[in-house]
């Protein structure tokens, strides 16, 4: 149980880190799905 807890904090706070990188840094939203978008 500790570990599931400790496993969910990480995600959240993982998700956090991922939405304040997007509000500094929009232009550099995954650019590797864009190029195997493109190389279809």
């Amino acid at each position: 149980m500790q570990f599931e807890a400790n496993l969910k904090a990480l995600a959240q706070a993982h998700l956090a880190l991922l939405e304040q990188g997007e509000k500094y840094m929009p232009q550099l939203q995954l650019p590797t799905m864009g190029m195997v978008e493109n190389s279809r």
